[in-house]
């Protein structure tokens, strides 16, 4: 979701990559929308319902971490 969400609004062409006002910010809520969808896609099929808060977490963090990351490697 968070790569079509990026393709969508043409945030993939070269020119997006050096131009590095509003990375964050866009990264940031970009990944809260996918994050949100996806986590409310599985409670509402009943697939993470075992999953602890913990986890979400974790999970949460780990994923914005690595999406600065590799933007900023980029």
């Amino acid at each position: 979701m968070f790569v079509i969400l990026n393709a969508a609004r043409h945030l993939y062409s070269v020119s997006n990559y050096f131009d590095l006002s509003g990375h964050a910010r866009r990264t940031f809520v970009q990944w809260n929308t996918a994050f949100v969808a996806a986590a409310a896609f599985g409670f509402m099929m009943k697939a993470i319902e075992e999953s602890s808060r913990g986890t979400f977490l974790l999970l949460y963090f780990l994923g914005l971490f690595a999406l600065y990351a590799c933007r900023a490697t980029l």
